[in-house]
């Protein structure tokens, strides 16, 4: 049940229905374009036999790669750079932390 409508000055207008009406559509071809759309970068079903040799060479190419002398270097150079970053920044906060304890100290004195 609605309840009753008070009388106004404006009128408001309801939403005008939408009524689209396609000139053609096949419901069909439709649902067959989504179910293309959904499995389209779905790579194809492989045996296990295939994919476990797959990842076996993958695994054993970043293996030999990874030991290289280049790769060696490279990373004790970046462990060098970031343990230089990450002592600066322990510096850094103990200076913050001894200048507070000192400011609070003269505070607590006077």
């Amino acid at each position: 049940m609605q309840p009753p409508k008070l009388p106004t000055i404006f009128k408001s207008r309801s939403a005008k229905p939408f009524e689209y009406k396609p000139l053609y559509y096949n419901e069909q071809k439709e649902r067959l374009d989504k179910i293309r759309a959904k499995y389209k970068d779905e790579p194809k079903k492989v045996d296990k036999e295939s994919m476990r040799l797959r990842i076996q060479e993958e695994w054993k190419s970043h293996k030999v790669s990874g030991s290289s002398e280049f790769d060696k270097s490279i990373g004790g150079e970046w462990t060098k750079s970031r343990q230089g970053a990450v002592n600066s920044s322990n510096r850094k906060l103990l200076y913050i932390i001894l200048s507070l304890v000192a400011i609070t100290y003269l505070i607590l004195t006077y």
